[in-house]
């Protein structure tokens, strides 16, 4: 999270600016002093809270500068520095050394120095009736290269496409770290994610993120189910 402390028009006052990748929204904080000094929170645009025509998520960083303006002085290139809290590209994910090979067979063997033994370790890969065996290796290699079991799966069918399905399938190959590292940060920068590595998620997919602000980001709007009370059901006939 990113926090700027704005210089307040009315002394004593806290206006606090920034970006929140929990919720994926930029937001402002305005705290006044009462009679006793004691500040309290006036405005908190960018919550996240609220109903699904509510603004708790704010993606336009100019929305949050425009109010921040009526109770603090905004300076220049505050703008391209929440920008750049948002919009940086994802890192090369860190690891030890490791190599994956394949076999012809279908086997994924990995080696990693000093860890695994010399002929390596034997990955299992888990049968699926519902995924190709493209996407079931790609779970396979993400899984065990990143060590995060969501992760993995939301980049699984994007990785799959872009490097499994180019792999021989009749004779061995071989993926190193770098490999695994470039195609990762492929991927993220394609489908825009960026891994919060403190909260293990997403950028926008925390847990702290409400159902309603989820539904909205979805462009779904909720169906109400139509009941009709007993009261305004019609009589049913009765044969006498």
């Amino acid at each position: 999270m990113s926090r700027y402390s704005l210089n307040p028009i009315k002394e004593g006052s806290k206006v606090d600016v920034g970006y929140d990748p929990l919720l994926d929204s930029y937001f402002l904080q305005v705290r006044i002093p009462d009679t006793r000094g004691e500040l309290h929170l006036k405005q908190w645009r960018g919550n996240g809270l609220g109903g699904l025509e509510s603004d708790g998520v704010v993606s336009i960083p100019e929305i949050i500068l425009e109010e921040a303006a009526a109770y603090a002085v905004v300076p220049a290139g505050l703008l391209e520095a929440l920008l750049e809290d948002r919009n940086h590209e994802p890192e090369l994910v860190g690891s030890e050394p490791v190599i994956y090979a394949g076999a012809p067979n279908k086997e994924i063997w990995r080696h990693r120095p000093g860890v695994d033994p010399p002929e390596g370790i034997l990955l299992a890969i888990r049968p699926s009736r519902v995924f190709g065996r493209d996407r079931q290796l790609a779970m396979v290699l993400l899984r065990d290269f990143l060590g995060e079991e969501n992760r993995a799966r939301r980049l699984a069918r994007n990785f799959a496409a872009l490097v499994v399905r180019n792999l021989p399938g009749n004779r061995p190959w071989l993926l190193t770290e770098r490999d695994l590292q470039e195609a990762v940060r492929d991927v993220e920068t394609t489908l825009g994610l960026n891994w919060i590595t403190g909260a293990k998620c997403y950028a926008g997919e925390g847990l702290s993120v409400t159902p309603e602000v989820q539904l909205r980001r979805s462009g779904r709007t909720r169906k109400r189910p139509t009941t009709t009370s007993a009261a305004t059901q019609p009589p049913v006939p009765v044969r006498i």
